[in-house]
């Protein structure tokens, strides 16, 4: 399982610069490359040296690797991966969950020097939803909205739950859509959801109900500057140390809307 985690996470890290800054006033000691993930059990970070005698033959970085947080001091493992271009890397894991909205420290330390970075992961957004509006006949749609975004999510995907009960069975669906891009201005994001489209769906006779609207958003750090050129965040050393987390809620579609659209209203009630 957790080859198999290191060999996702390596992919994913692959993506990050793999070129060695040359040494600055002796102090730049390791390159750092990864972020960390609050929907993850395991944490994973691509350590190498930047001076090359830190590295053993096989390309193992042999440094001392630890975070501390939240939850105090965790000291991070070491496995050897393949990369991309075929030669050996340090990828470095640790097994915990870090905290939405704390900030972590990741020191990594060998016979030189340490290299620092630090990150600070985004926190849940409230949301809000706007009423529905119909931009033409019977094309419904409703504006849902987050607060205190500061960049376009990385990913937003909508969630349908809804129901058909026939005569003598009832048939549970699960509509996973995903959207793209949204508007954001002075802080809320705002994602207009074609309520119309999303929601016709013929499946037989019968009587449709709709149980629940979920929105799930991917942010990321604060510090994770996508027009950048090249991100580095560490101190001593070279690199980027980011932080993302998925954050899914609910929002109410008002019930005649859903009788217009041909469901009949079985959403949590919004005490309970």
């Amino acid at each position: 399982m957790l080859l198999a985690a290191s060999m996702l996470a390596a992919s994913l890290l692959a993506a990050c610069d793999n070129t060695i800054e040359p040494i600055v006033d002796g102090e730049t000691y390791f390159v750092i490359n990864g972020f960390l993930d609050a929907n993850a059990d395991t944490q994973f970070v691509r350590v190498s040296a930047a001076l090359g005698d830190i590295n053993d033959q096989t390309g193992r970085t042999e440094a001392d690797v630890r975070t501390t947080g939240p939850q105090g001091e965790t000291v991070w493992r070491d496995s050897l991966v393949v990369l991309d271009d075929g030669s050996a890397g340090t990828l470095f894991w640790a097994p915990f969950r870090p905290e939405a909205g704390s900030t972590y420290r990741l020191e990594v330390s060998g016979s030189a020097g340490a290299s620092v970075a630090e990150t600070t992961l985004p926190t849940q957004p409230p949301i809000g939803a706007e009423p529905p509006d119909s931009l033409e006949f019977i094309n419904w749609v409703q504006d849902v909205y987050l607060e205190g975004i500061e960049r376009l999510p990385a990913e937003a995907v909508v969630t349908y739950r809804t129901a058909l009960v026939r005569q003598r069975d009832t048939t549970r669906f699960e509509d996973v859509l995903r959207y793209a891009g949204g508007t954001l201005d002075a802080g809320r994001w705002s994602l207009r959801i074609r309520l119309s489209s999303d929601l016709f769906r013929d499946r037989g006779q019968g009587t449709y109900l709709f149980e629940e609207a979920q929105l799930s958003v991917r942010l990321v750090s604060s510090d994770w500057n996508l027009n950048a050129d090249r991100l580095n965040n560490v101190e001593n050393g070279v690199g980027f140390l980011g932080s993302a987390a998925t954050f899914t809620q609910t929002w109410r579609i008002p019930t005649d809307m859903l009788n217009t659209l041909g469901y009949l209203d079985e959403q949590p009630q919004e005490d309970d």
